[in-house]
């Protein structure tokens, strides 16, 4: 009888660490401190290149920790949706979303960010994102 208590206990004790799930591998971790933010990804209207295939994605709010750049808040939203994104070979660059990549249509097109409807002059990693921004992600040809 003792063995199979020790048994059970040992089983439910394993169960128990599965189900807390280990870090997850993608650096980014579990949210803490989470605040609301807004994000799209949309083709551009003002330029002419015709992007085909890129199914926009309307403003959706979604949580990211407090004090998140652009870079890890769109990052955990596609991994929360479950959506194509590559990273640069030192995981510092947005290389693709969506199926889309500098380059694609035409040499100077590429992936473009406002925050609040401005464009940021600054790499998406060190624009730090507040309660409530909105990230607009632009496919367009470049200026």
């Amino acid at each position: 009888m003792k063995r199979a208590l020790s048994i059970f206990l040992i089983l439910i004790l394993c169960l128990s660490f599965v189900a807390c799930g280990a870090p997850s591998d993608d650096g980014l971790g579990e949210i803490e401190n989470p605040m609301t933010v807004y994000i799209s990804f949309a083709d551009a209207d003002d330029d002419d290149l015709e992007v085909t295939g890129l199914k926009a994605i309307e403003k959706t709010e979604f949580y990211a920790e407090e004090g998140s750049s652009v870079f890890e808040a769109t990052q955990v939203f596609l991994i929360n949706n479950n959506l194509d994104y590559q990273l640069s070979s030192d995981g510092t660059y947005l290389e693709s979303m969506l199926g889309f990549t500098a380059g694609d249509f035409d040499k100077y097109a590429g992936w473009i960010y406002e925050v609040n409807g401005e464009m940021v002059m600054m790499a998406a990693s060190e624009c730090e994102l507040e309660e409530g921004d909105v990230i607009t992600w632009e496919f367009r040809k470049g200026m």
